[in-house]
């Protein structure tokens, strides 16, 4: 088995924490300031905290992790072909298949684990089922995939909170794009994809089957 990684470097940990003086906090955004609850300090100080943290998975919540990815996905079974959806099911939950390549990031929301993702760094092989499926990404690209949420927690900022901190850890790297695919019954995280700015990419769709129609998404950074 492949370890993952569990580092706790300020790159790799993302609890959004937020400290500003009393009266100074802006929140420019408004879907952000619905997710923001206010925790004053002993000194006077507003600590402006996010509800949700993300971050590497520790060993340990790789299950976790891969339960999730099982409830989000299992919706999607009947719009696949029986001989598509099978390997995809196995390639979803093989957490471990993909740990040399990829850090596992998770999101959690008062101490409970509420989603995860796959993200791909520079340099890395975004991993898929098969190689033929579609062209690589290049290589200084990041990518991510698989990015799940917890049914009980969808419609709280979990999945964009996930593709935010992939973003942001892609312009830290230097990355000149982030990669991405998604599917046409996946129809709620591509509409969050394209708010965020994601285009089309063409050049990287795939076909597993003359049924299934996969597409690239890329954001310039």
């Amino acid at each position: 088995m492949a370890a993952l990684s569990h580092s706790r470097d300020p790159v790799t940990t993302f609890t959004i924490i937020a400290a500003t003086r009393l009266g100074r906090a802006t929140i420019a955004d408004a879907s952000t300031r619905r997710d923001l609850a206010n925790v004053a300090t002993e000194d006077g100080t507003i600590t402006t905290m996010s509800e949700i943290a993300v971050r590497v998975a520790r060993e340990d919540e790789v299950d976790k992790a891969r339960s999730i990815l099982g409830a989000a996905y299992a919706e999607y079974e009947g719009s696949f072909p029986k001989e598509n959806w099978a390997p995809y099911l196995v390639d979803i939950l093989d957490l471990e298949g993909r740990a040399a390549a990829s850090e596992l990031l998770i999101a959690e929301r008062v101490g409970k684990i509420v989603g995860c993702v796959s993200y791909f760094p520079p340099g890395s092989k975004a991993s898929y089922p098969s190689d033929s499926f579609s062209e690589p990404w290049p290589t200084e690209w990041a990518a991510f995939r698989l990015l799940a949420v917890d049914p009980a927690a969808r419609g709280g900022g979990v999945g964009r909170r996930l593709t935010e901190v992939c973003i942001e850890r892609a312009r830290q790297q230097g990355a000149p794009a982030v990669g991405l695919h998604t599917t046409e019954p996946m129809k709620v995280a591509r509409a969050m994809y394209e708010r965020l700015g994601f285009e089309r990419a063409p050049r990287y769709d795939f076909h597993p089957s003359p049924q299934v129609a996969v597409e690239a998404y890329r954001l310039d950074l």
